[in-house]
Formats: C-alpha cells, sequence, structure tokens
C-alpha cells in the first residue's frame, strides 16, 4: 500500500563546498584535466568502461578508494600509461572536496545504487556528474544532461563534449549545488521527528 511508505532522503555532509580560490589547489593533474571515480569498483560500477571512455579522450583519471589490484593496475597501465592515472587510496573529506572542486567531473557509470551518495557529495562541491539513468540515481540527481540513457564510450564521450562548453558546464555546477541542498541531515532530521509525531498521534487516536 503506497499510502503507508514514506521515502526520507539522506542527508549528504557539509563538508563538501566550491571552493573559491581552486587554482591554488594542489591537485594530482591540472585543473579540470581529470575525471574522478569515487568508490568502489564491483562489475556493476563499470570501472573498466570509465577507464576505457578517459582513454579514448585522452583525460586523465583520478582514483578514490580501495587500493588497486594487480589485475586493475595493469589494466590502467595498458588502457591510459602510468602518467594518465593516479590512484589517491582512501581520502578524507577535506582532501575529497578538493579532488572534486578540481575535476573535470565525476564518472559515476553505475548500474545499481541504494542512494548514491558520491552523486550529491561531488554537486556539493560545484562537480558535474556523468552517472547513468537507473536506479536510484534520476530521483537523486536532479535536471542534468549528462545522465547516460547508454553505457557506451559513445554516451560519455558526449558528456565530456557538454562539458568543454562553458555555458553549459556553468549551468550544470550551478543546478548540482541547487539541487543537492535537498539533501541535508537537518532536513532528514526533521522529516524523521515530522513522521514519528504522526504515527504517534495516530496510535493514540485508537
Amino acid at each position: 500500500n503506497e499510502t503507508k511508505i514514506r521515502v526520507i532522503h539522506n542527508g549528504v555532509s557539509d563538508d563538501y563546498f566550491p571552493i573559491k580560490e581552486r587554482e591554488e589547489l594542489e591537485l594530482p593533474f591540472e585543473l579540470e584535466t581529470y575525471m574522478l571515480f569515487v568508490g568502489s569498483r564491483e562489475k556493476y560500477k563499470n570501472f573498466e568502461l570509465a577507464v576505457k571512455a578517459v582513454a579514448c579522450n585522452r583525460l586523465k583519471l583520478v582514483i578514490v578508494g580501495a587500493p588497486l589490484l594487480a589485475e586493475e593496475l595493469d589494466f590502467l597501465q595498458t588502457e591510459l600509461g602510468q602518467s594518465n592515472f593516479m590512484e589517491m587510496g582512501r581520502v578524507s573529506n577535506e582532501e575529497l572536496n578538493c579532488l572534486y572542486n578540481g575535476a573535470m567531473a565525476l564518472l559515476y557509470p553505475s548500474e545499481y545504487e541504494g542512494f548514491g551518495i558520491p552523486v550529491l557529495e561531488a554537486q556539493r562541491a560545484g562537480c558535474p556528474v556523468i552517472a547513468y539513468n537507473a536506479s536510484s540515481i534520476p530521483e537523486i540527481i536532479g535536471d542534468t544532461p549528462l545522465l547516460l540513457d547508454v553505457l557506451s564510450i559513445e554516451s560519455i564521450t558526449k558528456c565530456f563534449n557538454v562539458l568543454k562548453i562553458k555555458k553549459e558546464r556553468e549551468d550544470i555546477i550551478y543546478k548540482g549545488i541547487e539541487n543537492a541542498k535537498r539533501f541535508t541531515w537537518d532536513r532528514m532530521y526533521e522529516q524523521v521527528i515530522a513522521l514519528y509525531k504522526e504515527v504517534w498521534e495516530k496510535i493514540k487516536k485508537k
């Protein structure tokens, strides 16, 4: 019964925000020359596709998450070359915010997500997000031309090309920041308390 279901979204940390003096950031590569991949690399995350798309477009890749496996490292060296990717490992929120701020975009072609927190972290930081139009992503990402209807190098390349247009990029960043404002811990807290009060009032009337 849908009338008995309420959706209360997660909040996202306010550790993520746009940094004004981005030129002064210490980044693994030059500003807006790299794509960012954040999180685990299980098959459904489509890490290999992300790497191939970056390689085909002669961009660089920064990887945040668990240490690379030997076969992943070999694959990256074959596809990108040692000088075109950087493994950051697990980083602090402060470090991740800097990486979001410096990236061309977060590349997030995951086929399934319970929520997709990196999508909103990136948006809060003013980083465009390229993501697959499936699972929970369309519900949280908001209005964007960077949703992939097909998982392919060609579809990702089209998104890269959109981001090269200054006005398009600025519009995507603005809409992302505004969208991410919907997901705060304060709002989640208020919605949970309101729901408990509503349920309690109904119980008292029985």
